[in-house]
């Protein structure tokens, strides 16, 4: 619209008007005293941009986190293996397998844990060869079962000497099959029981072909059913043809360990007079015929650890604040290396680096490596626990840790769960609801006030 001079005189009485008003507007006394302002509008801007937010959130930000950690790059079966000087600790943003493929082959299987946990906080988890791709074990957790101790548990999950295969146990009951997942390829393979059985993975042959177990006739799925103290049988299982063999004659608590010789010859600690006041341990050999040829007696205070690479067995003696590493006779049990000192009250063998060099995984202190010639122990790997949480070693694939270099690297966990990213996506999408519903607020306020 043209300006005309009655607009204009129109707007010069206006301009006149407020000034006379802003003229006669009484001063403010000089009391010190300052005048509270009033509430200060945040800007009508700040809702709709927290909107764009949430909804970015939601859209751009979910799909990247399905994309994961890319850290551990590509996978590459015949890399070098690395052991990490310090395996990561418990978190529930671990993928799994069944999520996102280890690819690779897997050198150590961790249990990790809150203390006082239950199904959900506990976990089996597997460590790539590379020493920081990490996946949560999810088969091995869905067939868990609860311990003596009231703490939900789960499920072995045994590695194969080269890390390719991982075996899921069950010790619940009412179990049907044996699984076995190939890490590298994500392909499981699942071997029939005869009966609904629980049973509880021992050792791998060193060719792969052949799995130990305990086993227990119960089609009941109850809490773990190994908790008892009369033994259990032993049996093997044929990785080639899938037949599962009792071994006659041979029964063993498993909380013992057996382990196979680099010959194939099974060493099963058994017990004598079992239930008598004066019961006797043995060592008793099983043959690859399945012929049961040797038995020695197992000195008080011992346990059988292992084999030497010469076929020797190992024992580790002594309690308290030390270990002894001892290597004696299968025929008469005296010693062919005496006792070696390491500290902790319990070790497991891993393997052997060289004739005389073992690794141990010792309980609260890592993965060492001990020399019988020498006595020396070196610390090559640790177990961060976290906040309440607990963290071991459970399994290592034995061809593998034995020839791995110790780097500080750190855990890759591959992409998010389904559950967080959902949590996540909810969260967003309410921080959306929560600005349009101040928005709305506002306007309202606004309007009430025109």
């Amino acid at each position: 619209m043209s300006e005309t001079p009655s607009t204009r005189a129109a707007l010069e009485h206006r301009v006149r008007a407020a000034i006379r008003v802003i003229a006669e507007e009484p001063a403010v006394a000089r009391s010190g005293i300052v005048p509270t302002p009033g509430p200060r509008r945040r800007p009508r801007l700040l809702a709709p941009v927290a909107v764009a937010v949430a909804v970015i959130a939601a859209v751009v930000l979910v799909p990247v986190l399905r994309g994961g950690d890319r850290a551990a790059g590509p996978a590459a079966t015949d890399a070098a293996p690395v052991l990490p000087q310090e395996f990561g600790a418990m978190s529930l943003l671990t993928a799994s397998l069944s999520e996102a493929p280890l690819g690779r082959p897997g050198i150590a299987v961790l249990r990790q844990r809150v203390i006082g946990s239950f199904f959900g906080l506990a976990q089996a988890v597997v460590v790539g060869s590379d020493g920081r791709t990490y996946r949560r074990i999810d088969l091995a957790e869905e067939r868990g079962a609860t311990e003596a101790d009231g703490e939900w548990s789960p499920a072995e999950a045994l590695l194969s000497p080269d890390g390719r295969r991982v075996a899921i146990g069950d010790r619940r009951g009412g179990a049907t099959e044996i699984p076995v997942l190939d890490l590298v390829t994500g392909q499981r393979r699942d071997y029939p029981l005869p009966a609904p059985t629980a049973y509880d993975l021992q050792a791998w042959s060193p060719d792969g072909r052949r799995l130990a177990l305990a086993l227990e006739d119960t089609a009941e799925r109850v809490a773990d059913r190994f908790q008892g103290t009369g033994g259990y049988p032993l049996a093997l299982l044929d990785l080639d043809t899938g037949t599962l063999t009792t071994v006659p004659g041979v029964v063993f608590d498993p909380l013992d360990s057996v382990r196979f010789s680099t010959g194939g010859r099974l060493g099963v600690p058994t017990v004598q007079d079992r239930g008598t006041s004066a019961p006797t341990s043995w060592l008793t050999v099983v043959e690859p015929t399945g012929a049961v040829t040797a038995a020695m007696r197992i000195p008080e205070n011992s346990v059988f650890g292992g084999w030497t690479p010469a076929g020797d067995p190992m024992l580790f003696s002594g309690t308290g604040e030390a270990v002894g590493v001892q290597v004696v006779r299968l025929a008469d049990g005296t010693d062919v290396q005496p006792a070696v000192p390491i500290p902790g009250e319990r070790a497991w063998l891993l393997g052997w680096r060289s004739p005389t060099v073992l690794l141990a995984r010792v309980e609260d202190l890592g993965v060492v490596s001990v020399d019988l010639s020498t006595g020396s122990v070196d610390v090559l790997s640790t177990f961060d626990t976290g906040l309440l949480t607990h963290s071991a070693g459970a399994s290592f694939a034995e061809r593998l840790v034995t020839v791995a270099a110790v780097e500080p690297v750190s855990p890759a966990r591959g992409p998010w769960p389904g559950w967080a990213i959902t949590t996540l996506a909810v969260l967003a999408l309410a921080v959306g609801a929560l600005a349009v519903r101040r928005v709305a607020r506002l306007r309202a306020t606004d309007t009430a006030r025109a």
